[in-house]
């Protein structure tokens, strides 16, 4: 397991690149919330004397404007920024022009992040190097439900976001009416194209993994548990996002030790290690996996994951004595070495 080692961090200035956090839209508890909890990262690294700044942005604009006085050879962006203009999409040009600048970034590198927008050609690249993934077809129009010759059961996802937008349990069809009913809905409300992807009946288990080629490691690993399985059996955008939801209140994630030598948690983790290499992330990424009696099979690969206060990732490096600030740390000291040794 890695161990903090701050002599390459010493040689450079860390800048934090968020999104906008718009007064607008959270409580006076939240912001109040949110400027701690900076300020507790800046107290952390300061500890070990490291200059740190914190940098929201709207728009590239911003971006341009913002990271014009920082010395290139002596910065690492730690790239916390996933929308501009407030849409997800043009998370790639936050990456592109840190790449034509020839700044070093955390995560994602563009073509990286432009592939695993796309579900459907995710699945097919895994696919291709012999990792296990659901079958799916794409529907964009009600005709192409009517035309699809498809076994249920089947789960219905928006093919070009994450974040478990637009799931509910409607989204589990059992028969090709409750298919054109929650496809035309699906359809209406995001305009987009529509996965019908095979329903894998089995535990569900989400999979932080941090570090680079060749010494990748699984950070935590999280199982679901389904209070009620007549009720919620998916990890919807409420159960993620809305702790007062029933949602939310249905499912608890019971933590897995990667280091546990349980056969289906080695052959998760060689699962999830090969999607990664294969997928090309960096740094740091999320998996959810699902085991089933037929196999077990990769359903979501995230490069540019949430890294909340309460998620896997720092629950997983608390494990091995990290605080968040020193988390941050030693995701940025993965993209320096990865930059000096490989690219």
């Amino acid at each position: 397991m890695y161990r903090l080692n701050t002599s390459n961090l010493n040689k450079y200035k860390i800048v934090m690149l968020s999104d906008y956090v718009d007064p607008a839209t959270y409580t006076q508890e939240e912001l109040t919330k949110e400027k701690a909890f900076i300020n507790a990262i800046r107290g952390q690294i300061g500890k070990y004397s490291i200059p740190i700044d914190y940098i929201e942005v709207k728009t590239l604009r911003d971006i341009q404007t913002a990271l014009a006085k920082y010395n290139k050879q002596k910065t690492v962006i730690f790239n916390w920024c996933e929308t501009l203009d407030g849409t997800d999409t043009e998370a790639t040009d936050v990456t592109k022009y840190l790449e034509k600048k020839h700044f070093i970034f955390t995560g994602a590198n563009s073509s990286c992040l432009a592939l695993t927008q796309q579900k459907d050609k995710t699945y097919d690249t895994l696919r291709q190097s012999g990792i296990s993934v659901p079958a799916y077809q794409l529907l964009t129009n009600m005709q192409d439900v009517k035309k699809a010759a498809i076994n249920f059961p089947l789960i219905l996802k928006l093919n070009a976001f994450h974040s478990s937008v637009g799931i509910t349990m409607a989204n589990i069809v059992t028969n090709r009416k409750q298919l054109l009913q929650q496809t035309h809905k699906l359809l209406a409300n995001y305009q987009t194209t529509v996965m019908a992807q095979e329903f894998i009946d089995g535990p569900e288990y989400t999979v932080a993994v941090w570090g680079n080629y060749p010494n990748e490691q699984a950070l935590m690993i999280y199982k679901d548990k389904y209070a009620d399985t007549k009720g919620c059996i998916v990890n919807t955008n409420n159960a993620k996002f809305d702790e007062k939801s029933e949602d939310a209140k249905n499912v608890t994630f019971i933590k897995i030790n990667p280091e546990n030598h349980n056969k289906t948690i080695e052959k998760i983790i060689k699962y999830v290690l090969n999607s990664y290499r294969t997928l090309g992330f960096r740094d740091y990424g999320r998996f959810e996996v699902r085991v089933s009696k037929k196999g077990c099979y990769v359903i979501d690969c995230n490069p540019n994951p949430w890294l909340g206060i309460d998620g896997i990732f720092i629950a997983g490096a608390k494990k091995y004595g990290y605080n968040y600030g020193e988390m941050i740390m030693q995701i940025c000291d993965f993209a320096i070495e990865r930059q000096e040794k490989y690219e």
